[in-house]
């Protein structure tokens, strides 16, 4: 009965370790090679996950799953395996949000100094508008062609001149 029970072990470990670097989708649960062309996620929704990360050989459970190297860094990297459990990454949703509350703010800001723009600008306007209607109004003085100083004044939108007899040019 012992000799039986050896050769029969004998036969098993003759037997080559099934390899998974392909993946697989279950099965029964047996030894196998994992991780052998990088780091494998094995195991089920149900009972959870584990990262196999050296090349070695590991239990698999009736059922387990196995993910590729290039499935399991994809996983990892849209995601995080937190206690057993493969947990959606929040990082880029949290992004995403802040990205949107920083654009209406600074939408907001954008509006808030145009409006002060505006108001500032018609402040210009109307001081411009002042300040040409000072020079319009200022008086000054100028010779004609008789050589006399005219004292010219425009008020109320009218243009008056004084003729200033006092002064003569001479020549």
């Amino acid at each position: 009965m012992i000799a039986n029970g050896l050769i029969q072990a004998g036969l098993v470990l003759s037997q080559p370790l099934p390899a998974y670097f392909k993946g697989r989708a279950g099965g029964p649960a047996e030894l196998a090679q994992l991780a052998e062309r990088g780091p494998e996620l094995v195991g089920q929704p149900s009972t959870g996950y584990r990262l196999v990360a050296e090349q070695g050989i590991g239990y698999l459970a009736a059922g387990d799953r196995v993910y590729t190297a290039p499935e399991t860094q994809r996983i990892l990297a849209q995601n995080e395996l937190v206690e057993g459990r493969i947990v959606q990454r929040t990082q880029n949703a949290d992004l995403e949000t802040q990205t949107t509350r920083l654009r209406g703010v600074a939408a907001a800001e954008q509006a808030t100094q145009r409006q002060l723009l505006l108001q500032s600008n018609s402040q210009v306007v109307h001081e411009l508008q002042e300040v040409r209607k000072a020079i319009k109004e200022q008086e000054y003085y100028r010779l004609n062609e008789q050589d006399d100083m005219v004292r010219r004044v425009e008020a109320d939108g009218r243009r008056r001149e004084k003729l200033e007899r006092r002064y003569k040019r001479r020549g």
